[in-house]
Parts: structure tokens; sequence; C-alpha cells
């Protein structure tokens, strides 16, 4: 039986391949969808977010939502919605590792 839980050899290639053209992605895998992976986010892709999250006619969620749409690798577009779709609280899960990946999770030093 298959480990579910890792990516097939023919996922893995291509996910490697993305990571040569991309850099770091998040992987995520989606019970019963498989996998999905992002890159990171431009300057101007997270300046965006963040100026939707203080625009009052925005829903944190729809910026979030646009946020993973703009940084998807992988799936193609049509399998992504649909997962998107099925699970979309990944949109929050994977704007959470998008932000570490754009330099959330720099440790600050400061010296007294």
């Amino acid at each position: 039986m298959a480990d579910k839980t890792k990516p097939t050899e023919t996922v893995e290639e291509k996910l490697v391949e993305l990571e040569k053209l991309h850099g770091e992605l998040v992987r995520i895998n989606v019970r019963g969808h498989g996998y999905v992976a992002f890159r990171a986010p431009t300057s101007g892709e997270y300046q965006k977010m963040f100026d939707h999250l203080s625009d009052p006619k925005r829903s944190n969620a729809s910026t979030q939502r646009a946020l993973v749409v703009a940084c998807r690798v992988y799936p193609d577009t049509g399998d992504f919605k649909a997962i998107l779709e099925a699970k979309p609280a990944l949109a929050r899960v994977a704007c959470d590792a998008l932000d570490d990946l754009a330099g959330g999770d720099l440790e600050v030093e400061a010296k007294k």
C-alpha cells in the first residue's frame, strides 16, 4: 500500500523542479486531495495583502484566499480551486506558512 503522507515520485519530481524555479516552497498535504505547494510571496504581493487587511470592505478570508491563489505553484489552477472549495481553511493555514516563508519567522536579537 502506498504511503499517502508522502508525495509520489512523479509529484516529488515536479515539486523539486518547481523549487529550483521558485526557491523554497511551502508544501501542504491536504488529506484526500494530495499535495499543494506555494512559492514565497513577492514584496508587492505581501504589501497588497496588508493593504487589503486594512480595508474594511474586504474580509480577511478573501484576502488570504487571494494571496494563496497568487502564490500557488502546484497543482494546476483548476485542481487547486477545487481543493480550496473543498477545504476553505487551507487559505488560512497556507497564509500562516507563507508569512514564515516571507520572513515572518525571523528572530529578533536585541542587545541592551
